[in-house]
């Protein structure tokens, strides 16, 4: 995010807080924001990094879920060393396999890797291949959607990850007037839930992440899978907008965070079914651990209570 001299998020939370630099470099973020037009598509993401060339060989490895598989399980022998046949204006050509049929073959098998949504990143080093899904610019039926699969195979989120979201947004909503984008990813390396703030750029309207997908998997290894992309609307209701609804188009958990300053601040989770096209509601309960689940900050002394057992013996 924009924050001068890239400042550690727990400098947030001192007691002592000289805004007025921030202030203005927010103003006039918001100033330029206000000159642009929102319903502006947003910009391609930039393509693979040049210094891994996108190439594959027969020993090409594809790492997703916490797995890895061989390339020939998605393409041929033939396929790899010459190509793939295309009809290209009534005449049968052959290209070089690309990241975008590497993403096309997975999406059959994997869903989520929805086109516009997914890179496929290449790891020369590794000679390694993995789908990263794109969090782009923010601003009631259930279905049985691929996005619960982890948690229903790794349980719910902790309820932490959520609270740890708002404290900072809070912070930030209360210094810089904006809104803030995270990612939460089950690491399937340390069996656990992540929360993750990857490189941003906030205004008071718009957040949009600049991180390539490239560098995330540089930061947090191949072995994650994105499981939910939140973020807020600060002091706003969490009520999706029109870029919200333009960029959130893929089968996995959106959650927005509103009325930040409220006791309780304001909680939207929702998906997209692709079958229908249609943006589903979720329930809190469906995602996160119950609130009072949190282990207690401190160890009490409890041994002086004593409580009556009151089930019904059958």
């Amino acid at each position: 995010m924009t924050i001068k001299n890239q400042m550690d998020f727990f400098s947030l939370f001192d007691d002592v807080i000289d805004t007025k630099e921030e202030e203005v470099v927010v103003e006039a973020s918001v100033k330029k924001e206000n000159k642009l037009d929102l319903q502006k598509k947003v910009e391609k993401p930039k393509e693979q990094n040049e210094k891994d060339k996108f190439e594959v060989n027969q020993a090409t490895m594809i790492s997703y879920l916490g797995k890895e598989m061989s390339i020939l399980e998605y393409f041929s022998l033939e396929e790899i060393v010459e190509g793939v046949k295309k009809k290209k204006k009534g005449e049968e050509i052959t290209e070089p396999i690309s990241s975008e049929e590497v993403r096309k073959r997975l999406e059959k098998d994997f869903p989520v890797l929805v086109k516009g949504y997914t890179n496929i990143v290449y790891i020369k080093k590794k000679n390694l291949l993995t789908p990263v899904q794109i969090a782009k610019t923010k601003g009631l039926q259930i279905a049985d959607l691929s996005c619960f699969t982890t948690i229903k195979e790794k349980g719910k989120i902790p309820f932490k990850i959520l609270h740890d979201f708002m404290s900072v947004a809070k912070k930030i909503s209360d210094r810089y007037r904006t809104e803030v984008h995270a990612d939460v990813y089950y690491d399937y390396e340390n069996e656990a839930y992540l929360l993750d703030f990857p490189s941003q750029t906030c205004s008071i309207y718009r957040v949009t992440v600049k991180e390539s997908p490239y560098d995330l998997i540089e930061r947090l290894g191949v072995n994650i899978v994105k499981v939910m992309e939140i973020h807020s609307h600060h002091v706003l209701a969490p009520k999706p907008s029109f870029i919200d609804d333009q960029n959130e188009k893929k089968p996995i958990i959106f959650a927005i965070v509103g009325c930040i300053n409220d006791f309780f601040p304001s909680l939207t989770i929702r998906t997209f079914d692709l079958e229908s096209g249609l943006y589903l509601s979720l329930d809190q309960s469906d995602v996160f651990e119950p609130m009072l689940d949190v282990r207690p900050s401190k160890d009490y002394e409890l041994n002086r209570i004593e409580a009556i057992n009151h089930e019904q013996k059958n």
